[in-house]
């Protein structure tokens, strides 16, 4: 399954759109060097497909490109960071 990850900056979110319903990841800018990721939601119909995964990943690779350090109060992203050695790096 192809899950295309869009970024809407204005609103701080990565989302996607599937089957006519939004999953989502939000944030927000601490400053100019830091970014907090605040709430991962997947409809519940949608859930374990990866979803929330890949929006989650989308948006540590976005903090890896611009250099910023990431923290959380999202329970999903917590636990991604703490198993992935790709972005263990990433957590401030």
């Amino acid at each position: 399954m192809e899950i295309e990850i869009l970024h809407d900056k204005e609103k701080q979110k990565f989302y996607c759109i599937r089957k006519g319903e939004e999953s989502y990841m939000r944030y927000r800018m601490v400053d100019d060097r830091r970014i907090h990721f605040l709430t991962t939601f997947v409809p519940p119909d949608l859930r374990g497909r990866g979803i929330a995964q890949k929006i989650v990943e989308a948006g540590l690779d976005f903090a890896r490109e611009n250099h910023y350090v990431v923290s959380t109060s999202c329970w999903f992203v917590e636990d991604y960071l703490e198993r992935s050695d790709k972005y263990k790096d990433l957590a401030g």
